[in-house]
Order: C-alpha cells, then structure tokens, then sequence
C-alpha cells in the first residue's frame, strides 16, 4: 500500500549529497569558464570533472545540426564536454564511438548507480509548458538488456522525476520523452543520467544527441474561484468512481447482490496535511492519519452511493489499540463480513461486521499478523528484517478454504542474505480457519519477480491469479520480470503455490502511463467477478490532477490518490489481455431505477457538494443496522448531483425530497442530460429553517432513458458561498396509466342467521388489504390480505346481531371500498330457525307456554311433551273419557291442524288449551305428532314421545320424535311424519264444529261442577 519513498531513501543512501552537490556546481562552474581550444589542441578541465579522450586532428566528422531551442548544454559534444559534470563519480571523457557526429560523451569508474553526467536546469523550466528530453545511449557490459533513468532532482535529491528507458547490450538506442512540467521539474537543478537506484548495474556506458526543448506554452491559467469549483470528474466519465473524496488500495466486497468498494481514507490525511491559500495540498499524503476505511456500493457499476467512512484506529475505532488503518480487503462469509487491514507496515489485523457498514466487533484484539504467528516461525527468520507485515488479500476458496495473503518491500534480509529487488521475496500466504480469524498453520514464502506490494487473489476459468505492484528498482526482462510500479500477475493451480515460475507477465502499467502528470507512484489492484464481467480497481491521482491543472500547476497532485475501476478481459490461453486505464470507465450494466426511496448521496458526477453523516437510519438500506447513512451537504448555489441512466419508462409524475433548510428561498432544479438540460420539474425548498422536511414537485416530460441532474439554487441575492440545505434521499412516482379496474364485491348469501358465516369475494382491489365490517352501527369482522386484486374471506355474523338488515362494507382505512346489502335472522338458541317462531310462538301461549316456549327450544319435543303432558294432565284430571273424546277431538283437531299447520302454535294454544282442560290424550298425540313433526321439521331438536294420557279418537299417544334441521321453513327431516299432519289437519276440520260443542258443553257442566264443589 505505502509507497517506497524515492526521496526518504535516497536520503538515506545519499548521505553525502549536499556535498556532492556542492562539489558538483563548483565541477560545473568551472566547465562553464573553459575556453574551446583550436582544433587538435587538447580541452582543460578540472581533474575531479573529466579527462578528455585523446582524438586525432584533421579527423573530419559529419556533425548533426545544433538543436534549437535546447535548454542542456550541447548535447552532441563536438569538440568538448562543456555543462557536463560527475558529481556523484565516475570519470566524463569524449570518446570515438558515437551515435551521430565525431563523438559521444562516455562514463567510466562509475562508483554508484548515480555516477554519470550531469547538466545543469536550475530556472531553465516553466510551469505547465510541455519539453521534449530526448536522447542515444549505449553500453557494453553487463545484463543483455538494462533501463537507465533519465532523471530530473533537486539539488537535496529530494522529489526527483525519472524517465526510464531499456536499452540493449551492444547497441545505440534512442530515448524520447515528453512531458508536461510539474513543480517538482521546477524545482530541479539537476539532468542526470544514472541506472536504477538500489541495482548493482555500474557498467561504463555513452550518451549522446541529448536535448531538452520547450515544445508548447504553458496554457493560460482559468479562471479558478475554490478547489469545490473543480470539475474533478467530467460529466460523462466514469473515473474516478467519485468526485468528492480521494480514496486509494480499493478491494471490493458483494453483499446481497450488491457490489460494495473499501479503501484507504487519503481525505482524511489530506485534512490534517498543510495547503495553500486555494487549498491545494502542500504537504505529500504521508498516510501517518489515515484512521478510516471508505465504503462506496453500486449495482450499476457508474452510480455510487457514497456511505462514509468505518472508523477503525486509534479511540472512537472498531480496533482502538491500532495505529493507521490502510489498505483493507473484505470478503462475506455466512452473512458477516471479514474486514482486513494494516496497522501501518507492522502488521495485519481483522474486524468482523454484521453488515458491510458493521456494527463492528474486534475478534482479537491485537493483529493476526504477525500476533498470532508461531513464535518458532518468527524466531526462525521466517519474517526477514524490512519486511513490511501489511497489504492484506482474503480469498475463500470453492471448496470453503480460507487464505491470508500479506507482506511487501522491494529488498528484505541483512547482509549476506539480503533478497531483492528482482526476487525479494517479502511476501507471504498462510491457510485460515473456518473462522477466518485464527491461522491454520505458518505462513508460506511466495517468490513473486519484482514484488513490492498489494498481493491480490481471485479465480477464472479454473484458475487462479495472484496480482501484485511491482518495485521501482526490478529491471524489467519480458516474461521474466515485470516493468517497474506495475500490476504483474501470476497463474497458479495452487492458491499457495506462487514461485517465480508461475510469473505470467504485467497486467497494467504504472497509472502515470496513461493519466499524465502527477499519476504516478505506487500501485495497488483489485480484480473480481459482478454479473458476468471482471473487473479491475486501482488508485490514480486524478482528482488531485484536476486541482493542480486548474490552479495552473499540473502535477502537484502530492500523492492523494482517487478510485478507478476498469475492465479486465483475457487471451483463449487464460492470460490477461493488458489492461488500459481510461477515464471513461465501465459501462453501465443496468438502467437505474427512480421510482423507489433512494440517498441523495448516489452520484455518478457532482460539483461541489461534499456528504455528511447523519444519525437517521437510511430508508434505501435498513440492513446497514443504522450505520453508514450520508446526506448531501456544503450544498451552494450553482452546485450539482448527477445519476446516469435512469429509466423513467412511460413516464413520472411527481418527485420528492428529504431535506433540511438552512436558509429560505432555495430549490432544486430536476433537468435531462445535462446541468443546463431541461427542467422537468422544479422543487422549492420550504419548510422549517433546521428541520427536516418532505418537499415535492410535480414531474412533466420525464420519459425513457436519461441521465438526471438536480442543480442547486439559493434566493435571488443569496451568498454564493452560503450552504443552503441538506438532502438525505429522493423518490420519484411514475405516472399510473393503467387500465381503471372497478371493483366488484359480492356476498356468497343474502340472508343469514345471526352467528352464522358469509363468504366475501371482491375483485379489482387496488389497495393490499381490506378490512370487512358489518354495520348499522359499523364494527369490523376480519382484515383480508389482497392478491392479485382480489380477495376472498369467510366471516361470521356476531350472534348478538340484531335481526334484520344490514351492510357487509369493506374499508381501506377509514375510506369506504364496497357495501353489501345482507339480512339477519334471529341467532338460533339451539331450536333452528323456524323451530323457535312456527315450533311454539303460539304453542307458547297457553299450551301452553311450555308448548311454545319448549316447543321453540326444542322444535316440537315439548310441543309434544308439554302439550301433551299438561293437556294429559287437565285432561286426566276432569275426565279421561270426555277429556279423552273432547280433548281427542279438539285436542286432535286443534292440535293436529293448527299443531300439523302451524307446527305447534295452534296445537300447542288449542292443545294445551283444550286438551288441558278436555284431556289431552289427542291434543298430546297430534300436538306431539305434529308439533314433533313441524317442531322437528323447523326446530333442531329432537321431540320426545307425548307423556298425555286418555284415549283419543285423534290417535295415540304421541311417538314422534323431531330431528330435522330447520332451513327457513323447508319440510326437511328425519324424525316424525310429514304426512302425519297433514291428516291430523284434515281430521281437526272435520271435527273443528263438533270439538267446539262439546267443549263448550263441558265447560258448563264443569262449572257447575266446580260450584257445588265449592
């Protein structure tokens, strides 16, 4: 993750460099002074500078024309080596042997990898203006192949620029660079030829033809207000993955689908760092307060949402007892997530989350590297001294085996057994446990060519791909060993067998190759699968690039790195094509959808926002557990969010927006395509100054696919600088152009009894549940869950409903959907229906009342029984004979016809009347015939034999026994005898007048009876 600092070690393997720099402008000085001697005559020079080689007069050359414009002393050393000096070694001289014209300059006694000739540059190069340095080497000695710098320092040699060139053994070659001037080429005071730092390369070698010409003006600087103002991401591209922030080391993570990025929080150093009255850093990212690990998620791959930072070092931090927290790598194993960083360069350690946003816990409570390290391994020499214990990679394997990949540095060991930089072998891999966090077993060497850093591990094809940066010191030998600062890879079969034989080649060179000045530096890679296509994530420093350009000092980016994510393909042969960094991005790999809550914080371009915490839980992602929800903030007039790709389909209607205002008067601008697109709708920003607030605005001519942008504006007048509100999320409706769908609702009855069930069904239900009621004063019955449009429940009457009519109604809350017309009967008491009102309403009155009463509750066994025991009874007492024959006759008449028409309200009158009074002998066998016969036809319950005694004409004693179940009235039964009645009402007509006579006979005679009695 960290850079090799160039400056930090040249400091140290340059301990004389201030003198030296000293000796060398003396060196040079005294060049500048000596005079061009005549030809053939030898050229002074200081002893300590160079000695010229001898040359014949008269030898005549073809010479190259001088360059015009050329900044460096002549390069094409005609005569003399004039502005050239050694001041780190090694001896100058004019040698034969020349790329073009009579002579080169040649180096030999070279003392270190900086012993060659230097020319002065001090105030010669302006900033922005782009220079062409070009230039022919040749060396005899040594390697087959062998890069030389070409290097612009300081007189301190402290933030060089060198421009490598790979020249081959035994032959002239030719470099040419160009580039646009930084303030670090300002600076310089030196152009020096050397090899590659930390190499043993000191072989003698030649240059000539070298040249340094302004080819192009710096351009006028723009106008510039603040760095907020800085288009750092320009509408269109999608690189870097944000605008707003700088984030490096990216590693990805899926959860649920979606795709989730962390990194190295390079914001946080860039607060703490010195800047300049604009804000442009002053100060190089350092890394040393760097305590958080940014989090971005995507589903698209172009729209971001911004979900803040997870706080892991130092108080506050998920791991309090760590230092730094850099470079992180996450993986999701049964729902948790594993999150993996660096303690600074000392060791790795782990925190366990519950969601990709946490909550976090720390498992161990120390690192797990190198903490938890068999202490036999370490005192073996198993972590070789400047070994960097950092750079975590997590992989789990198909078949659930988990790995650690960790380590760095470019040379390791002491001497005699120091490692690198071609094969430094600093890095290691080490199985997990099934918890992920225990080691299972000592780590294993990997033997990576040229390593540096940012071990990377992921499977295609069957395959596995270990990926990491290489050094700045390797020289590059094609198959062999990679180009330096680049992404090099290897191929494996083995997750844990990486030796320098699965070296596959370079994936991706440094970011300086293809975003220009001030990209370069270390690299650090991510590769990963999402929805079919893989992926490469990697740092480079364009945002930081944008700032410098616009203030008119490009390349002063001071090491503030920015996310990028690119598209990896690979050769039929499982090799990765090389991959090229762009602006541009990805594609977008699906249509974002509006019609949905949705964070504000969600952005594929912006200028001039910034996002905040908030303590309100997010409505897009409830299973971050309340953690990592943003808003959009430092919001000013002007300003600006922009999301790609949104499909309005046929077309929205309104949108809204969660908001604080800060002050009165603003709104937000909804446009198409472009922040000076066409507005669809414009949203004021009302409601309370500090509270937050829904706001909304209806939406016209929003249809199809486009990207949306919502521009920012204050009241007329407002403080261009005044922050005006906070968004937290928006939501758009579409337009409903569905067909209308009435509703249709209908009852399975019309009529029921109290305490009875109904069934509901309704159909085109636009609302997801129902509630179902029955009123005259309205009280609910159930609560129907909708389906498709429809519903279908059973409901019970309550049994305390009062009969008559009613309303089934239907509700969606309070707002009435469907009212039925139903009618209630009286609740049944156990008798059915009918057995209560045509069982006994009249059988109640006399014959009484237990005729009516038992007959209603027992549907005709006490029309039977009561009408037959008390007829029997007045009937036995005043005379079985009569009673028998009258009580027959108008009991049987009475109470067959009105007890077989009625079923039991005229025999239960007539029969307990007359019966009771005559003898009910009859009046119990039709009352009880056809009062159990009509009781049990309408009633439920079961008639009992007549107990009335006697003898009757009407029949005998009663045996029916009423079972029917009563169905408003039907004749259905299976106890007593339909026919029964019918003939017993046949037989009470006949006798209807005769049954009256004798009654009326009877009761004379028994008055008189009763009166002498007295």
């Amino acid at each position: 993750m960290k850079s090799q600092s160039r400056s930090a070690d040249r400091q140290r393997s340059r301990s004389l460099s201030r003198p030296a720099a000293l000796w060398g402008i003396a060196a040079l000085l005294a060049s500048s002074v000596t005079a061009v001697a005549a030809p053939g005559a030898a050229v002074a020079a200081p002893a300590n500078t160079f000695s010229q080689g001898a040359f014949e007069t008269g030898v005549t050359a073809t010479e190259p024309p001088a360059v015009a414009g050329n900044l460096l002393p002549d390069g094409r050393f005609v005569s003399d080596l004039a502005g050239w000096t050694a001041p780190r070694g090694g001896t100058l001289a004019l040698g034969d042997d020349a790329a073009s014209g009579a002579h080169a300059l040649t180096v030999t006694g070279r003392e270190n990898t900086q012993s060659g000739p230097f020319a002065s540059v001090a105030d010669k190069i302006e900033l922005g203006a782009t220079y062409r340095l070009t230039g022919s080497l040749r060396y005899d000695e040594g390697a087959p192949t062998q890069q030389f710098n070409f290097t612009f320092c300081p007189t301190n040699f402290n933030g060089c620029a060198d421009y490598g060139h790979t020249f081959t053994k035994g032959e002239w070659g030719t470099f040419s660079q160009e580039f646009t001037a930084e303030a670090k080429h300002v600076a310089a005071g030196w152009l020096f030829v050397e090899t590659p730092w930390g190499s043993a390369a000191l072989q003698d070698f030649s240059v000539d033809d070298v040249s340094l010409v302004k080819i192009a003006d710096a351009p006028e600087a723009p106008a510039f207000t603040s760095l907020e103002k800085v288009q750092t991401k320009p509408i269109g591209d999608h690189n870097p993955l944000v605008g707003h922030k700088f984030g490096a080391d990216p590693h990805h993570l899926v959860y649920n689908g979606r795709l989730y990025i962390y990194s190295t929080d390079d914001t946080q150093q860039y607060d703490l760092n010195s800047k300049d009255e604009n804000g442009l850093p002053t100060q190089s990212n350092g890394y040393g307060g760097i305590t958080r690990l940014n989090v971005m998620s995507t589903t698209d791959m172009v729209n971001w949402v911004d979900h803040g930072a997870v706080p892991i070092a130092r108080e506050g931090g998920a791991a309090p007892w760590s230092r730094n927290s850099w470079a992180p790598a996450a993986i999701e194993k049964d729902g948790k997530v594993y999150l993996y960083f660096c303690d600074n360069g000392t060791g790795t350690a782990v925190v366990v989350g519950g969601s990709p946003l946490g909550p976090w816990q720390d498992p161990l409570g120390k690192k797990i590297i190198p903490d938890t390290v068999s202490r036999d391994y370490i005192a073996g020499g198993g972590f070789p001294a400047g070994m960097w214990l950092f750079d975590p990679e997590v992989f789990i394997d198909d078949d659930g085996q988990g790995y650690l990949y960790f380590g760095g540095n470019s040379q390791i060991g002491t001497s005699p057994n120091v490692q690198g930089p071609q094969n430094p072998k600093s890095t290691r891999v080490v199985k997990l446990k099934d918890d992920m966090v225990t080691l299972d077993g000592d780590p294993v060497e990997i033997d990576a060519p040229g390593m540096f850093e940012a071990s990377s591990m992921f499977t295609h094809d069957g395959k596995y791909y270990y990926s990491y940066s290489s050094n700045f010191q390797v020289n590059e030998q094609p198959g062999l060993y990679p180009s330096r600062g680049a992404i090099a890879y290897m191929m494996t079969d083995d997750p844990m067998k990486l030796g320098s034989s699965e070296y596959a080649g370079v994936a991706f060179q440094n970011q300086g190759t293809f975003f220009g000045a001030g990209n370069g530096g270390n690299n650090h890679s991510d590769m990963f699968d999402y929805k079919g296509e893989t992926y490469f994530t990697y740092h480079a420093q364009t945002r930081g690039a944008a700032w410098a350009e616009a203030l008119g000092t490009p390349g002063a980016t001071q090491g503030y790195r920015s996310v990028h994510i690119d598209k990896l393909e690979f050769n039929d042969d499982g090799t990765i094509k090389p991959i090229v960094g762009t602006r541009a991005g990805v594609e977008q790999v699906e249509s974002f959808d509006p019609y949905r809550t949705f964070e504000a914080e969600t952005l594929a371009w912006q200028l001039g926002i910034a996002t905040a915490t908030t303590d309100a839980v997010s409505v897009e992602f409830p299973e971050h557990n309340g953690s990592g929800n943003m808003v959009l903030s430092s919001v000013d007039d002007g300003d600006f969010s922009g999301i790609a790709g949104v499909d309005f389909g046929a077309g929205a209607q309104k949108v809204s927006a969660t908001v604080k205002p800060l002050v009165a008067g603003s709104s937000i601008q909804v446009r198409l395509d472009d922040v000076d697109g066409p507005v669809v709708a414009e949203i004021p920003v009302d409601g309370a100054v500090g509270e937050w607030a829904t706001v909304e605005a209806d939406v016209t001519g929003a249809t199809g696919e486009h990207d949306v942008f919502f521009v920012f504006a204050g009241a007329e007048g407002a403080d261009a600088e005044t922050d005006l509100f906070e968004v937290d999320n928006w939501a758009f409706a579409p337009i409903d152009d569905s067909p209308e769908v009435e509703l249709e609702a209908q009852l399975s009855v019309s009529e029921v009894a109290a305490g009875g069930s109904v069934t509901v069904t309704a159909t085109g239900v636009t609302v997801d549940e129902v509630e179902i009621g029955i009123e005259s004063t309205y009280r609910p019955l159930a609560t129907a869950t909708v389906a498709d449009g429809r519903i279908e429940a059973s409901v019970v009457i309550p049994a305390d409903t009062t009969a008559g009519a009613h309303h089934i109604v239907l509700r969606d809350g309070e707002t009435e959907l469907a009212r039925l017309p139903l009618t209630v009967a009286r609740a049944d008491t156990g008798g059915g229906t009918d057995g209560g009102t045509d069982g006994g309403t009249d059988g109640g009155t006399d014959g009484g009342t237990d005729g009516g009463t038992d007959g209603g509750t027992d549907g005709g066994t006490d029309g039977g029984t009561d009408g037959g025991t008390d007829g029997g009874t007045d009937g036995g007492t005043d005379g079985g004979t009569d009673g028998g024959t009258d009580g027959g006759t108008d009991g049987g008449t009475d109470g067959g016809t009105d007890g077989g028409t009625d079923g039991g309200t005229d025999g239960g009158t007539d029969g307990g009347t007359d019966g009771g009074t005559d003898g009910g002998t009859d009046g119990g066998t039709d009352g009880g015939t056809d009062g159990g016969t009509d009781g049990g036809t309408d009633g439920a319950g079961p008639g009992t034999p007549s107990t009335g005694g006697g003898t009757s004409t009407g029949g005998g004693p009663s045996t029916g026994v009423g079972t029917g179940v009563g169905t408003d009235g039907s004749l259905a039964k299976t106890g007593g005898d339909a026919g029964a009645s019918l003939t017993a009402a046949s037989l009470g007509a006949l006798l209807l007048a005769l049954g009256s006579a004798v009654w009326i006979l009877r009761r004379r005679s028994r008055s008189v009876v009763e009166t002498e009695t007295e």
